[in-house]
């Protein structure tokens, strides 16, 4: 019992222990702009910031998104992909 105890708070400390402090932006608008898309209209990252901007796209979108190496550091390198299709009852 004890055992499966140990199991299950390694679980919920593994879950909990996310890079909270990692702040990575997610499209090249985004990244212009200091990383604050929120307020981006018609914007296909919108998804993580302001999910409310979705019900602007009318098209169906697909982007990427990479940056190769900030501040010369290759652990720091970030790539995204986004795909929006808007449908009759929402984004």
């Amino acid at each position: 019992m004890r055992h499966v105890l140990l199991f299950v708070c390694l679980c919920f400390f593994a879950q909990i222990s996310y890079p909270a402090f990692e702040r990575t932006n997610q499209g090249s608008r985004s990244t212009a702009l200091g990383g604050s898309p929120v307020a981006l209209h018609r914007n296909e990252w919108a998804a993580s910031a302001n999910p409310a901007a979705l019900t602007s796209i009318t098209q169906r979108t697909l982007s990427v998104f990479y940056t190769p190496r900030p501040f010369e550091m290759q652990e720091l390198s970030h790539g995204a992909i986004s795909f929006i299709e808007p449908t009759s009852f929402g984004t």
